[in-house]
């Protein structure tokens, strides 16, 4: 009788376990999608660019088995937007279906990060989850400007900034009224060691009288060794004027010129 009493005892338990067991893996992907949660929390609380920040991400609807939590960073430049991976590690998951991860970017750079868990059959987009953003700088540092407000057809105009962590900065310049999506760039320019950059560059043959949008961007390699690009603030608008006799000149910038911040916090 007493053998009997244990046995009836462990059986609820049992039946318990085999049940998470088979609701995890028997979860349709829009149902599972619906309870899987995520919160984040950062140390230092307010993370300033270059820190090596501790990110903690507690999970809750994962299914025991593999599980995976990104960092994001998202930039945009006023007309595309972009994501990028910059820290990945396994997600300790148990059955009660609550899971932790714990990561770290170093030398974080600016900007804003958000998460993404993969487990089971969950399976979100490559972008941070909603609700689980943080940002890296309360203000943005990084800055770049235009030096000048017109040039000639084929003639050149200088670009300058500071804050690329990256060996090298993009530029892409366009006729305005183009359809403008994918960065394709035009050419590039280095950064010096303190991620200060500048130089003066050709106008594209293909850029006539009229206006020219001129965009930029840092290039790098994150901690996972991928190329990761950090837009540069909003797009420049910039006046094309005809060459030749008659011509006027093209203006110069002010003695002081207006910085344009990076999109960011």
């Amino acid at each position: 009788m007493r053998g009997i009493r244990k046995l009836a005892g462990a059986l609820p338990v049992a039946a318990i376990i085999c049940a998470l067991l088979i609701l995890g893996s028997a979860t349709p992907s829009d149902a599972q999608s619906s309870r899987v949660l995520v919160s984040v929390r950062t140390e230092p609380v307010l993370p300033q660019p270059g820190d090596d920040v501790s990110v903690r991400i507690r999970i809750t609807g994962c299914p025991p088995g593999d599980a995976v939590a990104e960092i994001y960073l998202t930039t945009d430049d006023g007309t595309a937007s972009t994501s990028a991976v910059m820290a990945r590690s396994p997600a300790i998951t148990s059955l009660v279906f609550r899971g932790h991860a714990d990561l770290v970017l170093k030398k974080a750079i600016e900007g804003w990060y958000g998460v993404r868990v993969v487990c089971g059959t969950f399976r979100p987009e490559r972008k941070p989850m909603a609700n689980t953003s943080f940002a890296v700088g309360a203000k943005p540092t990084k800055e770049s400007r235009v030096v000048g407000t017109s040039v000639t057809v084929g003639g050149s105009i200088r670009l300058e900034g500071d804050g690329c962590p990256g060996s090298k900065v993009e530029y892409q310049i366009v006729s305005t009224g183009l359809h403008v999506g994918a960065f394709l760039p035009t050419g590039e320019l280095p950064v010096a060691p303190d991620g200060t950059w500048g130089g003066d560059v050709t106008m594209p043959s293909g850029v006539g009288p009229g206006s020219a949008q001129i965009r930029r961007r840092c290039v790098l390699k994150n901690q996972l060794g991928d190329t990761v690009t950090i837009n540069y603030g909003d797009s420049s608008e910039i006046s094309v004027l005809r060459s030749g006799p008659g011509t006027p000149p093209a203006a110069l910038a002010p003695p002081a010129p207006t910085l344009t911040p990076t999109a960011g916090p």
